[in-house]
């Protein structure tokens, strides 16, 4: 009898001591160091089996799902190939989990159904998906042309962008529950940490192989460095909110500028151009929220690196001036999609209320491409005029949720969302699988919200500023 109450009294201490675990930087920090490690190693399956099993732990154990969040931001970054995704094998890894699902439902049965500010938006998208293309019978010429190395692979995105992410919100909207969090637990800090761990994951994948592979066409099995660069504009508002919150100008600033320089190395001239543009009022808005003696250092610091950044541009400009033009050309270049853009507009055309289908720039390939670099264009052609008020509907309600309260927070997650936005004009944000990041970003925003109009506001004593 004593063995027993011994060997129940160590299991309750050990998960208390991973619920602990779950919820720190350290947690998060490890996730970030294990995706890396096994992107460069190339061991894809043992890393995807240790994330699936403490995610089903996570499940088993804990009603509150936040702690979910870092696994499901870096599970789809560990793949170094898509070879994975072909592998049948890969679906048998999940196994554990979809079982520890049930058991989470059995176990934390749901209260009170609660209905997210994004539900009836992303039914809408679904709804915009299936119609999109039934007119014109691209659904029947996908399936029956598609090659089959793509059939898989192409229906899983699908299914994901329409069926996965409404499923993924719907489930966590009703298990992030902060009030069982522990009491020194921050979900601003913890998702502004696995934000930046994975920019900064971004960063060494793309520096690995660029400047070790030496590839000049870098595909990280999910995407190339274009979507690479979406990472990293969701991140840099994130590390701009943490030195607000810790009041911790330098080190916050090293990784500003670790993050500049992953968007650099992507060679993604439009992520580039978004976060410079965005940089400005970021750095406005942290000055106002920093102590009087941080301030003076945030000055000494950022004043001057922006006269350096401003002397070499004039140095440039006096002694290498082709470089500087290159260099603007490169910037503004359209990059061949003015191309794309009007075969995007002459497909509108051709089924101007429900689009083509969302397979249609699968079988076609129009300009060999498989989407027209354009999430407004690639909309309209795809799914119509229907699927453009959807859109536009969606994409509202996201932005009032960033809105709804005048944080530091708020403020931040408003420009990672923004920033996405600005970037997915000029390529496909909303129909590749990093737009998972922006639900979770949007569905913790929500959350925080929620809790904050809860409690009363706090004023800073230091400027004061009132704000939490």
């Amino acid at each position: 009898m004593d063995i027993c109450v011994k060997q129940n009294s160590k299991f309750k201490l050990f998960l208390q001591e991973f619920k602990n675990f779950i919820y720190s930087g350290a947690y998060v920090a490890i996730v970030a160091l294990c995706a890396t490690f096994s992107y460069v190693s190339g061991l894809n399956y043992s890393f995807l089996l240790l994330f699936v099993l403490t995610g089903s732990l996570i499940l088993v154990s804990q009603r509150d799902l936040t702690p979910l969040f870092p696994l499901l931001f870096f599970i789809s970054f560990i793949f170094s190939s898509t070879a994975i995704f072909d592998n049948y094998f890969s679906l048998f890894l999940f196994l554990p989990a979809v079982v520890s699902l049930i058991i989470h439902f059995i176990k934390f049965p749901i209260k009170k159904f609660k209905v997210g500010k994004l539900l009836i938006p992303l039914v809408l998208i679904l709804v915009s998906y299936l119609l999109g293309g039934v007119a014109s019978g691209n659904y029947l010429t996908f399936f029956q042309t598609a090659p089959k190395e793509l059939m898989g692979k192409y229906l899983a995105i699908v299914l994901a962008l329409g069926v996965g992410i409404l499923a993924e919100y719907l489930v966590l909207s009703q298990y992030v529950d902060l009030a069982t969090t522990p009491k020194t637990f921050c979900i601003k800090k913890y998702l502004s940490y696995i934000l930046v761990c994975l920019g900064l994951a971004i960063g060494v994948m793309v520096a690995y192989e660029k400047f070790i592979v030496q590839t000049t066409s870098v595909y990280m099995g999910w995407g190339n460095v274009n979507l690479a660069g979406y990472v990293l504009l969701l991140a840099l508002p994130c590390a701009w909110f943490l030195m607000i919150k810790t009041q911790k100008v330098i080190p916050s600033i090293f990784l500003i500028a670790l993050l500049l320089v992953s968007v650099y190395i992507t060679n993604s001239d439009g992520a580039l151009g978004v976060s410079i543009m965005m940089s400005l009022p970021l750095a406005v808005y942290t000055y106002t929220k920093l102590s009087p003696k941080k301030k003076g250092l945030f000055l000494n610091v950022i004043l001057p690196l922006l006269l350096a950044i401003c002397l070499v541009i004039i140095a440039i400009i006096i002694f290498d001036y082709d470089l500087f033009i290159y260099l603007k050309n490169k910037l503004l270049s359209d990059t061949g999609r003015l191309e794309i853009y009007e075969q995007a507009i002459l497909d509108f055309k051709k089924k101007p209320l429900f689009g083509l289908g969302v397979f249609y720039p699968i079988v076609n390939q129009p300009l060999n491409q498989f989407n027209y670099h354009s999430s407004i264009l690639h909309t309209l052609a795809t799914t119509g005029i229907l699927g453009l008020c959807c859109w536009l509907y969606y994409f509202i309600a996201r932005l009032k949720i960033t809105t709804k309260r005048n944080t530091p927070f708020n403020f931040c997650a408003m420009v990672s969302f923004v920033s996405y936005q600005i970037y997915a004009l000029i390529d496909t944000g909303e129909f590749v699988m990093t737009c998972i990041l922006v639900i979770g970003l949007l569905l913790i925003v929500e959350k925080a919200n929620e809790k904050e109009s809860e409690l009363p506001l706090l004023s800073n004593a230091n400027n004061g500023v009132i704000y939490k």
